[in-house]
C-alpha cells in the first residue's frame, strides 16, 4: 500500500569518471518501511527535457535492503564517464513501487555533474 510519504529532497553530486554511492532508509513516521519484494526506479532528465540522462532501477544500479527499508543507489566508473555534462544539472526522482502495485516517489532533486579525472 502507498505509504502517502513525501519524497525527501537531496543532491546527487556525480564525480565524472568515479563511482557514485548514496543511500537512504525509507520510513514512515519515523519506521523503516519493508520493501521486500519492492520495485525501484530512478530517472534523470536535464531540465525541462523529456530525454533521459540515466536510469536505473533495483535490476541495475539500485539495491534494496528488504524489511530495513534502505535503498543503495550505485552508477559505475563506465557510467558516470559515459555522462556528458551538457546533460546537466538534472532533475531526479526515485520511485518505489511496492508488492500491491502502489508507489510512492521518496527521493527527488538535483543531480550535478563534477569534473573528475577520466581513466
Amino acid at each position: 500500500m502507498s505509504f502517502g510519504i513525501s519524497p525527501v529532497p537531496k543532491e546527487l553530486p556525480i564525480v565524472r569518471g568515479a563511482t557514485f554511492k548514496t543511500s537512504i532508509t525509507v520510513k514512515s513516521d519515523g519506521v523503516a518501511i519493508d520493501l521486500t519484494g519492492s520495485t525501484a526506479q530512478l530517472i534523470a532528465r536535464p531540465r525541462g527535457l523529456r530525454k533521459e540522462v540515466f536510469s536505473l532501477t533495483e535490476t541495475a544500479g539500485i539495491t534494496l535492503g528488504g524489511v530495513a527499508g534502505t535503498i543503495d543507489i550505485a552508477l559505475t566508473i563506465p557510467q558516470t564517464t559515459g555522462l556528458s555534462p551538457d546533460d546537466f544539472p538534472a532533475d531526479y526522482t526515485l520511485i518505489v513501487t511496492y508488492t500491491d502495485m502502489t508507489a510512492d516517489a521518496v527521493l527527488n532533486g538535483t543531480a550535478t555533474l563534477v569534473a573528475g579525472s577520466i581513466v
